[in-house]
């Protein structure tokens, strides 16, 4: 009696392991930053350029380096990979379009008869997985639509690479003293990774420095208190930087000779902001790497910020633009004693 019973409770064991294993989830494969897509040789042909233009925007690096990289994908084990791209049309039976139209509904697919084409799905076949499905009623329908909304198409990977990202940046624990004591007594906070220090501290300049190793990164906060924010300009912010990088940075200064920086308008919590991303250089060292800077008046303190993350990683095998989204991420996380006040 004995026996039998154990020999059920093995049995059961087996099962329910059998069966967790099937429902578990593949880990997602692959760099962050590479697309697979799947599509008909026909169709890839045809969306290929579009693709490229859409994910593949250049980044302002040491070396060539884009923002995503594009990758023709296999149907063998397609399911494992973290970001896909299945591309098909209503009027084809090719293997890829089927493999579309069966992981749409039949409700779905009526709404792609009258104009949607794009479906997306998070961890559908694995963990931290972005799926995206493009169809229309035909090729040069697709095409168009892709053309016509390429910003669109690209935020879908940007955002979720950023959620993602910033989950596993912040999953081991934050260093909260030090982002108490940078409230407290500047009255601004950055969440700050295990692995960061202070590395200078000058109130009385209004400027403080934190430095991570392996490979070295460096993240800045500058402010000025002033009730003209009209200086913001291009000019101003390679200026002010150039003048910080000679006072705290040993002669770091912004390259503009041989790689001009790229400045947007942007949306900075709800503030209007500069945003440059550019090369800096020490010539005296013979060094140099990326970096991102924000500038932006902040009304309810009567400051302007200058908010900068700059990279040192000359082994060219490395890419940059891991490091450069994660300086993104990091500097996106500065928030205002009146911010989190108003939250």
């Amino acid at each position: 009696m004995r026996k039998r019973f154990l020999s059920e409770i093995v049995i059961l064991l087996t099962l329910t392991i059998l069966t967790s294993s099937c429902e578990r989830k593949l880990v997602g494969f692959g760099d962050d930053a590479e697309i697979r897509i799947l599509a008909d040789s026909t169709v890839w042909l045809a969306t290929e350029p579009v693709l490229r233009d859409i994910f593949e925007k250049p980044l302002i690096t040491p070396q060539d380096e884009t923002i995503f990289t594009i990758l023709q994908g296999e149907i063998d084990n397609f399911k494992r990979f973290k970001n896909l791209i299945l591309i098909g049309t209503l009027d084809s039976d090719d293997l890829i379009s089927s493999v579309v139209k069966s992981n749409l509904s039949s409700a779905v697919l009526e709404k792609v008869e009258q104009g949607a084409y794009v479906f997306v799905k998070e961890e559908q076949w694995a963990t931290n997985q972005m799926i995206m499905f493009l169809i229309s009623t035909n090729i040069d329908s697709l095409v168009q639509k892709m053309n016509a909304n390429s910003d669109y198409l690209f935020s879908i990977f940007d955002e979720y690479w950023n959620k993602t990202n910033k989950e596993q940046m912040y999953s081991f624990k934050r260093q909260t003293d030090v982002e108490n004591h940078l409230l407290e007594d500047y009255g601004w906070k950055i969440d700050v990774q295990y692995d960061y220090e202070i590395f200078i501290e000058q109130a009385e300049k209004q400027f403080i420095m934190l430095r991570r190793s392996l490979p070295e990164r460096w993240l800045f906060v500058h402010w000025i208190d002033t009730i003209d924010p009209s200086v913001i300009d291009q000019d101003w912010c390679i200026a002010k930087r150039n003048e910080l990088g000679q006072r705290f940075y040993e002669g770091d200064s912004v390259e503009t000779k041989f790689v001009q920086p790229i400045f947007e308008e942007v949306n900075f919590h709800d503030r209007f902001a500069l945003k440059m991303n550019g090369i800096w250089k020490n010539d005296k060292k013979q060094a140099g790497g990326p970096f991102i800077n924000y500038c932006f008046y902040d009304e309810d303190q009567r400051r302007i910020y200058m908010i900068d993350y700059a990279i040192f990683s000359p082994r060219l095998e490395i890419q940059k633009r891991n490091l450069l989204r994660q300086a993104d991420i990091m500097l996106q996380t500065f928030k205002t004693a009146d911010d989190l006040n108003k939250k």
